[in-house]
């Protein structure tokens, strides 16, 4: 009998549009600056609006649920805009070259002095970074996913469950380290798939996104 509750996933068609900022974040910020900033961003907006009044805000695509009133609280908080500011920096290529981008009302532009092939190749690299899930920098995004969900009491493990040292994934793990902390964090994001984000509205921006990758390829023109 065929069982109903097993669903195909794909993390490049379905992660990828949700956690590229994040890779972007990380690229762009040593250590653990990067994961620290995108976890205060996500923790602050949603400490403005309300937990229960959004979903898991570090899903890109969940940002579109935001309403207008909503995007005013944050504008209007001067915590979050100084954490904006800071995170700017890395997420400005994005804001110049993704029309729809669920960040672009609240992140603040900034003038791009680079060539727009230079945020194009930025951009690739984001993406890129994120293709091999077994990768070390793959890892540093899911923990950060993971991290962001626990700090802001979304996600919870039982008091038995055997948890790697998650953090060490930012100092100098061991091959064997990294390879347990993956396999911990992909298990994790396996297992909440399709849970935290609007379906129709994550698909509608999943097949934005990879339109617009495909528009602004140069392998397009």
């Amino acid at each position: 009998m065929e069982a109903k509750w097993l669903v195909e996933t794909s993390f490049i068609k379905e992660k990828i549009p949700e956690f590229f900022w994040l890779s972007s974040i990380i690229l762009q910020c040593p250590g653990t600056e990067g994961a620290s900033l995108a976890i205060d961003f996500i923790g602050t907006c949603e400490e403005i609006i309300g937990k229960y009044n959004t979903k898991p805000l570090v899903y890109l695509s969940n940002f579109l649920l935001l309403t207008a009133e909503q995007k005013e609280s944050l504008l209007a908080n001067a915590k979050l805009r100084s954490i904006s500011a800071m995170l700017s920096a890395s997420l400005q290529h994005h804001l110049s070259l993704i029309e729809g981008y669920p960040l672009g009302t609240i992140v603040p532009r900034q003038p791009v002095p680079n060539a727009r092939e230079h945020q194009i190749e930025r951009l690739k690299n984001d993406v890129d970074g994120l293709l091999d899930r077994t990768s070390l920098h793959v890892t540093k995004v899911l923990v950060t996913w993971m991290m962001a969900l626990v700090l802001t009491n979304r996600m919870h493990f039982p008091g038995n469950s055997d948890i790697p040292d998650i953090p060490k994934i930012f100092e100098s793990p061991s091959p064997e380290e990294v390879a347990r902390i993956g396999a911990f964090v992909r298990s994790a994001v396996t297992a909440e798939h399709g849970i935290s984000v609007d379906n129709e509205i994550a698909k509608e921006w999943r097949a934005s996104f990879w339109q617009q990758c495909f528009d602004i390829s140069p392998c397009s023109k």
